[in-house]
């Protein structure tokens, strides 16, 4: 495989009336990313691009971060909802505190016997 960059040999033949002899082709190995083209107003690209340098990183690194959070936010604001239904229907939320009270006893008998085993002597 040759090098990042290297050159090809020289290319023979025409294209149209165009000689190709004075032609090279570059190979790079790598394939590129796939890319896409987004229409954003010069204001934004503009303090896209400064938020993108304040960081070191490119544009569409920064876009990419920006969409993990914003979806981190829808998440947490489904799961806030969620549990806002769940507090407002008596049933379900008093099965759901049994539910977590099981699981903390659960949890602390595991922590304390855990703790009990490594007072014992010779540890």
């Amino acid at each position: 495989m040759p090098a990042i960059g290297s050159l090809n040999p020289r290319c023979k033949g025409r294209v149209g009336d165009r000689d190709l002899d004075d032609v090279y082709a570059i190979v790079y190995p790598s394939v590129m990313a796939a890319t896409t083209t987004l229409r954003v107003r010069p204001d934004t690209r503009d303090r896209l691009n400064r938020l993108a340098a304040e960081d070191h990183v490119a544009a569409p690194e920064l876009i990419a971060r920006l969409v993990a959070k914003e979806e981190q936010v829808r998440l947490l604001r489904a799961m806030n909802d969620d549990f806002g239904a769940l507090r407002d229907d008596a049933t379900r939320s008093a099965a759901f505190e049994a539910e977590t009270a099981a699981w903390d006893t659960t949890s602390v008998t595991s922590a304390a016997s855990a703790r009990k085993l490594l007072e014992r002597p010779g540890r």
